[in-house]
Formats: C-alpha cells, structure tokens, sequence
C-alpha cells in the first residue's frame, strides 16, 4: 500500500495490491497536480548526496500527508518533483497546494534558523479525463496515468515560473470548482500549450503567497483585470 495508494488500487476496482494485474485500466475525471521545487539544481549542489536526500524526504514527509488531508494522493515522486491526483474535487487539489505553500514557508523558516537554503516551489493543475491503469510487462509492471490532462498539469506548473506565480491552474479547471468564491484568484490571460489547437485560459490561485503579497494582488486586482482587458481589446493607450 506504501508503494502504490490504496486510493489508486481502489479507483481500479480492487481492494488489494494483490489483485491488480498488468492491464488493468479505467477512465476517470481527475483533477492532476505537479509540484517542483524552483532551482533545486542550485540548491542541491550545495549539498551533499546524503543532505539532498534527507532534505527532499524531509519536504516530501510534510507535503504528502497535505495532499492526503486534502483528499488526494500523491501518484509519483521523480526527483524534487511531485505530481498528485485528486479524484473527488476540483477545489481539492487548490486547497492542498495553497497548504502546502503555507507549510513550506514554515519549514523554512526553521531551516534559515539552522542556516540552511530556503527552499521555493510552483505548483500548477488541470482537470480532466484520463487513463489510470497497469502498464510495463510481466516482470516489472507499473501504477501509471496517460492522458493529455496530465501533460498540461505539467504546463501549468511550468508557467508558475514564467508568470512568477505561486499556484496556476487552468480554465477547465475553474470551470469545474463548485464554490470559487472560496478562493482568491486572478486571470493570467490565455496561453498555447504545446500539441493544442486552441489556446488555453490559465489562473493565479494566490492564497498560499506571502501575506504581504497577497494583499498586493487584491488591491490591484480592479486595475490588473482592466489592464488584462484592455491588452486582448488592444486598447494601448
């Protein structure tokens, strides 16, 4: 069960690791999360190989029981990267990102104490239809997701880097959250994501920023809305 979520070997339809076989698939809704934690390539050269270790398994054991508290699982770990399924709600992958956010501004806190790097990380979703099933082959045999869905969760992370936003999800996405008002979100404007046709809407979801910050975006967030307007109305004035 630790290798391979029990919610996983259940949304297959089974109740025990045992009974899953290579083959085995469903299709599904599912709102999907990535996680990476921002120039960690820099971070980790000022490390040792057994610092680096105990520090992403120090991250990873405060971010994964967020995303569980929040009704999701975390699908894969590769490297200093996470990517989650939420299978109930939308709104479920936000707010675990926004506590994930805020827990990891308390962790390093305590590593600036100790004299350590802080650490930074962007985090972006989409919901949508996917695969999830049994894939490889006898011998050596894998829990997996394939579908469009998750390689544009995987943009959406990307894009916190470029739009310097925290959490950033999709219109799809928006679409399909029960209650938004809940959440303090601004849009960001459309975006063509690779091996799409149409572009996409995409939104910063900014309630796991730094207080001060997030103040910043709700007072201007009249202005930056008229200011979205008007540069797709090309009104350049």
């Amino acid at each position: 069960m630790r290798l391979v979520p029990h919610e996983y070997i259940k949304a297959l339809g089974h109740d025990q690791i045992s009974e899953v076989k290579l083959g085995d698939q469903v299709e599904k809704e599912v709102t999907v999360f990535f996680s990476d934690i921002r120039s960690y390539t820099s971070i980790s050269e000022q490390m040792t190989p057994r610092e680096n270790f105990n520090f992403l398994n120090s991250y990873f054991g405060r971010v994964g029981p967020l995303i569980k508290k929040h009704q999701g699982f975390v699908n894969q770990y590769y490297g200093d990267g996470i990517m989650s399924l939420f299978l109930q709600h939308p709104e479920d992958g936000i707010s675990a990102a926004i506590a994930i956010h805020i827990a990891l501004r308390q962790y390093n806190q305590e590593r600036v104490s100790k004299s350590r790097i802080p650490g930074k990380i962007g985090i972006g979703g989409h919901c949508g239809p996917l695969m999830l099933g049994v894939i490889g082959e006898v011998l050596r045999m894998e829990a997996n997701v394939v579908a469009d869905t998750v390689n544009i969760a995987s943009r959406m992370e990307g894009l916190t880097k470029y739009y310097g936003a925290s959490i950033i999800t999709s219109e799809p996405t928006l679409k399909k959250i029960q209650h938004p008002d809940k959440f303090h979100y601004r849009y960001l404007g459309k975006v063509q994501v690779k091996g799409r046709k149409e572009p996409i809407g995409v939104y910063d979801f900014f309630d796991g920023d730094q207080p001060a910050i997030i103040q910043r975006k709700l007072d201007s967030l009249g202005a930056f809305r008229d200011g979205m307007q008007a540069y797709y109305e090309k009104s350049f004035v």
